[in-house]
Order: C-alpha cells, then sequence, then structure tokens
C-alpha cells in the first residue's frame, strides 16, 4: 500500500479510492504540505483480489468443521491441499517481491489467513484418514 501526501480531490478522477489514514506521520517539509492528509490508495485490482481472498477464506473454516464434525476425510486430496498451501505461499512471496523491500499490499494478510487454514484443513485430513475404517462408521 502505497502513502503520499495529496489532496483527496484529484483521486476522484483516478479511478482510486480515498481511505483516510491519519494526519502526516512524518514532518512537513514543504509549506505547501501543512494540513493535508495522508490516505491509502486502494486500486480497484486489490480490492477485488481482497474479495477473492475473503471467499476464499470463508470456505476454509467450513471445511475444517465438516472434517472434525464427521472425522472423515473421504473425497479429500493431501496433494491437492498441499499445492494449495505452495500456491498461497507463492502468493505472499510475490507481494513482498513487489513492494520493493518495503511493506507488502495489505492483502498479504489474507493471503497468509488462507493458507493457515489451508494448513489446518491439511493437518486434520491427514490425522483422520489414519483412522480405520469400522464398519459402525457406515449407515447400513
Amino acid at each position: 500500500m502505497s502513502y503520499r501526501i495529496i489532496d483527496a480531490q484529484p483521486l476522484l478522477f483516478q479511478n482510486k479510492i480515498p481511505i483516510f489514514v491519519g494526519l502526516t506521520a512524518r514532518p512537513i517539509r514543504r509549506r505547501k504540505d501543512a494540513g493535508k492528509i495522508m490516505i491509502a490508495e486502494l486500486t480497484a485490482a486489490s480490492i477485488f483480489e481482497a474479495g477473492m481472498m475473503i471467499c476464499f477464506g470463508l470456505s476454509w473454516p467450513l471445511s475444517i468443521l465438516k472434517i472434525v464434525r464427521s472425522k472423515r476425510t473421504e473425497g479429500k486430496s493431501q496433494l491437492f491441499l498441499f499445492i494449495i498451501i505452495i500456491g498461497y505461499l507463492s502468493g505472499i512471496a510475490a507481494k513482498f517481491f513487489k513492494a520493493g523491500g518495503g511493506l507488502p499490499d495489505w492483502v498479504t494478510l489474507l493471503y497468509a489467513y488462507n493458507a493457515v487454514l489451508v494448513t489446518i484443513d491439511l493437518l486434520l485430513t491427514i490425522k483422520y484418514s489414519k483412522r480405520p475404517v469400522k464398519e459402525a462408521d457406515f449407515p447400513s
């Protein structure tokens, strides 16, 4: 997320959404910058990317809850979950590289959240896939 000292009015015509962050944290070097606020620019791409990550983030707790309640993992692929974790970690690495040594975009937190949830799902899948199947587990 990039921060800079700007007026809010020009953003209305630049396809960016102004979000108030607070008064400038660094000293004002020029007199004409006095009184301006620092805002974070959110592009439409980062908003849609966040929407995608939030939707994915809502599905993983449901999957975890299903495994915890049923203690069954039929139809779950450990390899598939592992590949998804690698994908999230690659996305996090890409955000850090894109930041160029600075702090990455706020959407990176959503990538990390999803990676943690998929890791929990994978660990539960491994735990309950080693469970022996009894005839009592199947309805008659």
